[in-house]
């Protein structure tokens, strides 16, 4: 089931939860993150999130379920929120880099926050937490 112009809903949910609940796991899924993933697919090229349905490793870079042990309590993975990613155009330092060179852009797309590359050396955090923030935050776990 594809969500965007570009991800499939299983590409977005970890397997057990996709397994369980099939298409109607999309409602674990913030759209407007979603919509905001896909605009990164659209600048950086292809994007991984979880490759776990072509027999990857990968399941618990978006949504996770409230049992997962994977990342924080209240982390905005388990409230449809938050992404980690991977891009084929460039690296998660120069995706950091243009978002704090064109912060308005990315925030009028809904961004608020993005992980510290020293916690997330080879991948990319975002998320739409509310911040009340006129920056994005750069989160340090």
């Amino acid at each position: 089931m594809k969500v965007t112009s570009n991800f499939h809903l299983h590409e977005l949910i970890d397997k057990a939860t996709y397994e369980k609940w099939g298409a109607f796991s999309q409602r674990f899924l913030d759209k407007d993150t979603v919509l905001l993933l896909q605009f990164f697919r659209e600048r950086y090229g292809s994007t991984t999130v979880n490759n776990w349905y072509q027999g990857g490793n990968l399941q618990f870079r978006g949504f996770r379920p409230p049992n997962c042990s994977v990342g924080g309590s209240y982390s905005q993975h388990k409230f449809g929120r938050g992404f980690d990613i991977n891009c084929v155009k460039a690296t998660p330092d120069e995706i950091r880099e243009d978002i704090i060179k064109n912060q308005s852009l990315f925030m009028d797309k809904g961004l608020t926050r993005i992980e510290d590359g020293a916690f997330a050396p080879t991948w990319l955090h975002f998320d739409t937490a509310w911040t009340a923030s006129s920056k994005i935050d750069i989160v340090k776990p």
